[in-house]
C-alpha cells in the first residue's frame, strides 16, 4: 500500500475517543511518500500517521518506508508518526526506513503506556529526548531500570552502587580495626553487596566477626568471602531472616580474624 500526495492532518488519522475494547492497528510494508512534484504545492500532510484521542489503542509499524520526493524540505514539525493520545502504545521497530531523520518519530523502538505517570512503582514512558524509558523504583524510590530506545539497542541500567560503612564487632574481646568499606546496589528487591574489613590489631577478639547490613533479608542468607592478607582461608557470612547482623566465620567454623587480616565478602540476597 502506498500513500502519496495527500494533505491535511495526515495520510492516516486515528482518533480513539470512544471507550470499549482496545483497538489494534498494524502497519506492515506500507510506503508513505511526501512530494511537491507534479505541480503540487502541498503534497503531504502534517504527519503520515496522526494519532489522537483519549482511549487505549495499540499501533505497530514494521517494514514501512517514509520517503520524500524532489522539492520537499524536511521539518521536525512534521513527524512521520505523531501521537497526542497519552494512552496510545506505539511500537516502531528498526525494520522501518526514515529518509529524513528529523521527521522520524521521537520513539522509534519502544513506547509503553502513559508517559510520566507512576503506577505501582513504575513510570511508563516519559521520554522527552527521543528515548523511551521504563523506570522501576527500589525501596527508596530510586529509578533502577531504564530502557533507552533512541539507539535501537536495549540497555539495562541497574542503578548506582551506594557506599556505606558497616559496623564491625567481634563476638567477644576487643581489637583495633583498619579500613572498613561497604557498598550495595538495589534492583527491585534484590541486594548486591560487597564488604571489606581490615583488622589492624586483633587484640583479644575471638569467636566470630559481625558486620551490619543495609537491609534485612527476606530469608536466611549466606555471603561467601575470603581472607586475602594472612592465611587465604575461605570464610562466609550468615544472616538470619529479618536480621541486619552478618555473622562471619571461616569455612570450618573457626574464628576468621587475625592481626593484619583482610576479609572480603560479597554476594546477593533478597530484601525482606
Amino acid at each position: 500500500m502506498v500513500f502519496e500526495g495527500n494533505g491535511g492532518a495526515g495520510d492516516v488519522v486515528s482518533d480513539q475517543s470512544a471507550s470499549g475494547a482496545t483497538a489494534n492497528f498494524r502497519f506492515s510494508g506500507v510506503c508513505f511518500e511526501r512530494t511537491t512534484a507534479f505541480g503540487e504545492t502541498v503534497g503531504f500532510g502534517t504527519n503520515n500517521v496522526a494519532i489522537s484521542g483519549s482511549q487505549l489503542a495499540k499501533y505497530s509499524f514494521r517494514g514501512c518506508s517514509f520517503r520524500s520526493g524532489v522539492g520537499y524540505t524536511a521539518s521536525s514539525s512534521r513527524l512521520c508518526v505523531a501521537s497526542s493520545n497519552s494512552l496510545a502504545e506505539v511500537t516502531v521497530d528498526n525494520t522501518n526506513y526514515f529518509q529524513n531523520a528529523v521527521e522520524a518519530p521521537a520513539v522509534q523502538h519502544l513506547r509503553i503506556g502513559q508517559p510520566g505517570v507512576s503506577t505501582g512503582g513504575l513510570i511508563l514512558g516519559g521520554a522527552t529526548s527521543g528515548a523511551a524509558t521504563l523506570l522501576a523504583s527500589d525501596a527508596a524510590g530510586t529509578p533502577v531500570l531504564r530502557l533507552p530506545a533512541s539507539s535501537g539497542t536495549l540497555m539495562v541500567d541497574q542503578g548506582a552502587w551506594t557506599s556505606y560503612t558497616p559496623t564491625i564487632t567481634p563476638a567477644s574481646g576487643s581489637w583495633t580495626l583498619g579500613l572498613v568499606t561497604g557498598a550495595y546496589c538495589v534492583v527491585g528487591k534484590t541486594i548486591h553487596i560487597s564488604i571489606g574489613i581490615t583488622i589492624a590489631n586483633n587484640g583479644n577478639a575471638a569467636g566470630n566477626v559481625q558486620a551490619t547490613l543495609p537491609f534485612a533479608p527476606a530469608s536466611s542468607s549466606v555471603l561467601p568471602g575470603k581472607e586475602v592478607a594472612v592465611n587465604a582461608k575461605s570464610c562466609m557470612g550468615i544472616v538470619g531472616n529479618g536480621s541486619t547482623t552478618l555473622t562471619i566465620h571461616n569455612y570450618d567454623g573457626s574464628y576468621p580474624g587475625a592481626t593484619g587480616a583482610v576479609l572480603i565478602l560479597g554476594g546477593t540476597y533478597q530484601m525482606g
